[in-house]
């Protein structure tokens, strides 16, 4: 305990074993507000070597993984964007279940014409399709729930939908490639607004894909033909940016809940450029490092046990760390 010498300590404890602990806090034999305190502790990670050691896992899908989402009891669900379809991995790999059959243009419920992104709550998914340009909202069992967004640039349509994620509220956060904007809906798909940026300040959005919330509640948006990340608050007031110079591709993003943001690069080596890299930015936002050794890595999340989750697209694997 550090007596700040004006009326308030700090308190440091580190605990031993990762996992739920309830903490105590008193004075004087009395607790002070809000104790008994619930909190989550894991094992402690070093970034700059994370990939070095090799994965932990790699899970083999049939044709292009594009993104990968990890429900609450940790199942894997794939996005294969080459066989049009969501498929469910067990944690030691195994196939659960097929989501989804191979549509094409104005295909049906349940079908899928070159979907792209993931994003889970609870027992309930959205994915959003390249081709169909709309969303579906289907259970994790496989169930269709419902549809919203069509063709079109106005409000509430797509030209190309590429990256997903939700905030705390349920609100559907879509990445619009071909657009240029970030389209929010309600959770039942009820339009909201658009995130564009201006060109004024330099926040203006050019075929953005990855997006993600960091743990103040502000959004990270994956900026790929002008390379950088992109934060706005969830209203769309331009925050900053990142990675420029650093990023020659940004496509996914995944950020832990202590903010450090993992952006993936959608390209291959050419005419000896290393490209096909994982970065890691610290909360500060300050490149730490980067690898290679992927092909087309595209989806990347954590789950909640904070293992991290890759969609080495033309290796046709996900690969977890």
């Amino acid at each position: 305990v550090a007596d700040n010498e004006n009326g308030t300590y700090d308190m440091f404890f580190t605990p031993q074993t990762p996992g739920e602990h309830e903490l105590t806090i008193t004075i004087s034999s009395y607790p002070i507000k809000g104790s008994p305190f619930i909190i989550s502790a894991r094992q402690e990670r070093t970034y700059t070597s994370l990939f070095q050691s090799g994965y932990k896992q790699c899970f083999s899908t049939s044709s292009q993984p594009w993104d990968v989402a990890v429900d609450d009891n940790g199942d894997v669900f794939v996005v294969d964007h080459g066989y049009h379809c969501i498929f469910v991995l067990s944690q030691s790999g195994g196939r659960k279940l097929t989501i989804g059959t191979a549509g094409s243009a104005n295909s049906g419920n349940g079908q899928f014409y070159c979907p792209t992104a993931i994003a889970i709550r609870g027992n309930v998914m959205y994915v959003p399709e390249e081709s169909n340009k709309r969303i579906q909202k289907i259970s994790t069992k496989g169930e269709f729930i419902s549809k919203f967004g069509q063709v079109g640039s106005g409000d509430g349509q797509f030209s190309c939908p590429r990256g997903i994620c939700l905030d705390p509220d349920g609100r559907v956060f879509v990445s619009d490639y071909s657009n240029n904007r970030v389209c929010v809906f309600s959770a039942d798909g009820t339009f909201a607004y658009n995130i564009t940026g201006n060109a004024s300040d330099g926040s203006r959005l050019t075929n953005p894909w990855g997006v993600a919330f960091d743990p103040s509640g502000n959004l990270h948006v994956a900026n790929y033909s002008s390379p950088c990340i992109k934060v706005f608050t969830p209203d769309g007031k331009y925050i900053t940016q990142y990675g420029s110079g650093q990023v020659a591709y940004a496509a996914g993003i995944a950020i832990d809940e202590e903010g450090y943001s993992f952006v993936t690069e959608y390209y291959t080596s050419n005419s000896g450029h290393n490209y096909s890299r994982v970065f890691v930015f610290d909360p500060q936002h300050k490149l730490l490092t980067s690898y290679q050794g992927f092909r087309y890595p595209v989806g990347i999340c954590f789950d909640k046990e904070g293992f991290l989750y890759l969609a080495d697209s033309y290796n046709n694997q996900v690969k977890k760390y």
